[in-house]
């Protein structure tokens, strides 16, 4: 049923930043002048019927820009070709063939009404619940969004039991918006994330991992998972919808409370609806407001277009978030190095590089993991010590203290707070953690157990804060599941 104004006005705290605040670009985007003068750039472009003229401009005006995209890309995305793949609900095609390492392998996409390359449209994500997959927002989404000009991309969870923060799905969430904004003429200050249940928890979430991609965020029946704190800075410039049942039973509404009352006090730009008496199956009309007022946000100070279309060198960002390090960049002399297993060559290369790039934290990383080459592997399987210290290189407690030395320089040496700096934070701890699991390994049967105990509560402390960065990461989890194995109650002792 659809709430009279009057009650929805009396359930609904509103408060806005100060006019005419904005908020400076971060690294790795561009300004909103950099943004409109690069959006005149391909207006210019799209706006020429001639592909022989395009070509021009192209080379004129677009070679040099940070527009991310070659000629060739930007002519197919001149024909507007819809997706390939079978339509759902006659408002989604269902795309496949751009899934990678996705057991259940699909997005679906909604096109908005009219779309031509001539200019740039907003974008919207929308996640589902757990259990769920792509097709469950499409009919309460698709009709408003796609009629108001926006395109809609809809995720599937690679696994039913995984969440949004995942590392795994963060990319595949991200690899869904540069499939889209490879293919279509996407306007990077207008994207925005929704989704109810786990998608609600998963949207809080995103926005504050990665709060340089989303001008707005509408969580559904979906707590933040954090207790307000200073990280709510982050969330400056992003205009929040938050959608709570009063009586939801399973995803309780008080957490949301706490948030909305710290939004409130933060003077931060927010909208809250609790449904008086709803449990956690919110209506479709609640649905239908929220869509209306994404449809009716302005345009953030700056562009995410970077972080999906790099220039140069860069890599969009779902490959920053499954390997924050860098391991799997194979045009790197270093890393070919250590994939040969030529260690001593690779601590060689780093030193020389060093000279001229001191202070540079993925050279730590890299340093230690020629002096620790099973730090290549994802997880120390069962922890087996022998096996490690028959590896190449091996793994004594030399080589162990200089990588932790490192990894440490690592984490104190990066500048700037972005999504990236995060998960690279949290990578960086996991290694620091596998070190420590290791340490504590050894020492198990040497029967001095404050010993091992004061060493499983430093490992403990690091894999804590490597969830704290990054929820839910299964190799630290299974870190820790393993510890307790190979230590029975060490997490009961001090």
């Amino acid at each position: 049923m659809r709430f009279p104004a009057f009650i929805l006005a009396a359930l609904v705290g509103v408060s806005f930043q100060a006019a005419g605040q904005s908020i400076a670009a971060p690294p790795n985007t561009l300004d909103a002048k950099s943004s409109d003068d690069l959006e005149s750039k391909l207006d210019a472009f799209f706006a020429e019927p001639q592909s022989f003229n395009r070509k021009s401009i192209y080379e004129e005006q677009l070679k040099d820009a940070p527009v991310g995209l070659s000629f060739e890309e930007l002519e197919a995305m001149h024909e507007a070709k819809p997706p390939s793949g079978e339509m759902r609900f006659n408002m989604a095609y269902r795309v496949k063939d751009a899934v990678r390492d996705d057991p259940r392998g699909y997005f679906n996409i909604a096109l908005p009404e009219g779309y031509t390359p001539k200019r740039a449209w907003p974008l919207v994500v929308a996640l589902h619940g757990r259990g769920g997959n792509a097709d469950h927002l499409v009919v309460v989404t698709a009709p408003v969004l796609a009629k108001a000009g926006y395109f809609v991309v809809y995720p599937t969870t690679a696994d039913v039991k995984l969440n949004w923060s995942s590392a795994d799905e963060s990319a595949n969430l991200y690899r869904a918006i540069d499939f889209v904004a490879r293919r279509y003429r996407i306007d990077f200050r207008k994207m925005f994330i929704t989704g109810g249940s786990m998608g609600g928890m998963g949207t809080w979430s995103h926005v504050q991992g990665f709060p340089e991609v989303w001008a707005g965020g509408a969580p559904i029946a979906g707590h933040p998972g954090i207790a307000p704190g200073p990280w709510m800075a982050r969330l400056r410039g992003i205009g929040l919808y938050i959608v709570h049942g009063e009586k939801d039973t399973v995803v309780p509404v008080q957490p949301t409370r706490v948030m909305v009352q710290a939004l409130k006090k933060g003077k931060y730009k927010h909208t809250y609806v609790e449904l008086p008496g709803v449990n956690h199956g919110v209506p479709r009309d609640a649905w239908r407001d929220m869509c209306v007022w994404i449809s009716k946000q302005p345009a953030k100070d700056y562009s995410s277009r970077p972080m999906f279309l790099p220039t140069e060198r860069g890599r969009p960002l779902w490959q920053g978030v499954l390997d924050p390090v860098g391991l799997e960049d194979e045009k790197d002399p270093i890393v070919e190095l250590l994939r040969a297993g030529d260690y001593n060559a690779a601590a060689l290369e780093i030193r020389k590089q060093m000279i001229r790039r001191r202070g540079d934290a993925r050279l730590y990383v890299l340093r230690a993991i020629a002096a620790v080459p099973p730090l290549l592997d994802p997880t120390p399987e069962a922890f087996d010590v022998a096996a490690m210290r028959d590896r190449p290189g091996g793994w004594g407690e030399r080589a162990e203290t200089s990588a932790l030395g490192s990894l440490r320089l690592a984490l104190n040496s990066k500048v700037g707070k972005g999504p990236a700096t995060r998960r690279f934070d949290a990578e960086v701890t996991h290694l620091i953690a596998r070190i420590w699991a290791k340490r504590f390994a050894v020492s198990v049967d040497d029967g001095k157990g404050r010993a091992w105990v004061t060493r499983y509560n430093s490992f403990a402390r690091y894999a804590g804060q490597t969830q704290q960065l990054q929820p839910g990461h299964s190799g630290t989890n299974r870190l820790i599941q393993a510890a307790n194995a190979l230590l029975p109650g060490a997490g009961k002792q001090r």
